[in-house]
């Protein structure tokens, strides 16, 4: 079964590596550029591969293939949209996406294999990275490169903010509840 599995992903890789080398000829035979918008397909285009390999390879392996094919291919459309807009700056928080494109891999590997931690895991990257996305998004955009929100009178909503932060912080650990005691 094992030799199997193994002439399986040799074939993939070879479809992959002909479909690609078949690709740069007729770019190449027709003087084809690949557009300033486009060359992030060279980063998804291994990735979705790997994904596929990993989502038609039945056994243990394509468990580890997943996640990492969904990071990959999850990288070159971050950077596809990035090409698109020119807004490169935005990797500053944008990486906290790869997490969640992890997770969503898991949580497809676990459901399709029943296993329920596995997808469990998976869940938890996804909420994980997407808090993280939306503060660092919050964070970056409106404190950092003041596109959305306004710190206004004189700077003084970073400084509340984080001071109303830690009073939750402290609220919540009971502090104040042991001072009565």
């Amino acid at each position: 079964m094992r030799a199997v599995e193994t002439r399986h992903g040799e074939q993939w890789l070879a479809a992959a590596l002909i479909g690609g080398g078949a690709l740069l000829l007729v770019l190449r035979l027709f003087d084809w550029r690949i557009g300033d918008h486009l060359w992030p397909f060279f980063v998804i285009v291994p990735g979705v591969v790997v994904l596929a390999i990993s989502a038609t390879t039945p056994g243990r392996e394509s468990r580890f293939l997943a996640p990492a094919g969904a990071v990959v291919a999850g990288t070159g459309v971050i950077l596809l949209a990035q090409a698109l807009t020119g807004y490169f700056q935005s990797w500053a928080y944008a990486w906290t996406l790869l997490p969640v494109c992890a997770g969503a891999a898991l949580m497809f590997v676990g459901r399709r294999d029943a296993d329920p931690a596995t997808a469990a895991a998976g869940s938890r990257l996804v909420k994980g990275g997407a808090l993280l996305f939306v503060c660092f998004a919050v964070a970056f955009e409106g404190l950092i490169f003041h596109r959305y929100l306004s710190l206004g009178a004189g700077g003084l909503v970073l400084p509340i903010v984080l001071i109303a932060a830690g009073v939750v912080v402290l609220l919540r650990g009971g502090l104040f509840t042991n001072l009565r005691d």
